[in-house]
């Protein structure tokens, strides 16, 4: 199991969703997930940003699950959106499929993404023993 790390000598995460450090076990295979963006299996993308987080979140749990591994397993998530009042809806639908989880989390507000459609984009890390 991965162990997180929130010391008391510094201010506590921003909230409850994420933690400032997260430390993988030892002889854990590591993931590597490259941004992920809404783009649903047949090609098609959500003009808002609830429906391309929620399939962003689906995406990673198919990956997550060819490698063995699941939302647990998550270390770190980077996610980059266009609006900042998108934050909280993003958030929302994480803290849903994370069910508790808390990798540690970086997220900003970038002024473009590599398509104008995408309003968000997601990397992230897992690790797991054996």
């Amino acid at each position: 199991m991965n162990r997180t790390h929130n010391p008391s000598a510094i201010a506590p995460p921003f909230n409850n969703r994420y933690s400032h450090a997260v430390e993988t076990v030892e002889e854990a295979r590591h993931l590597f997930i490259s941004g992920q963006i809404g783009v649903k299996p047949d090609g098609s993308i959500d003009a808002d940003v609830e429906g391309q987080s929620e399939q962003i979140m689906e995406n990673l749990r198919e990956i997550l699950a060819s490698a063995g591994m699941g939302f647990a397993d998550l270390v770190k998530i980077n996610a980059y959106l266009l609006n900042a009042e998108d934050i909280p809806k993003f958030a929302a639908i994480r803290a849903r499929h994370l069910d508790g989880g808390r990798p540690a989390m970086t997220t900003v507000v970038v002024t473009a993404l590599a398509a104008p459609q995408w309003l968000i984009e997601v990397e992230a890390v897992a690790a797991k023993r054996g």
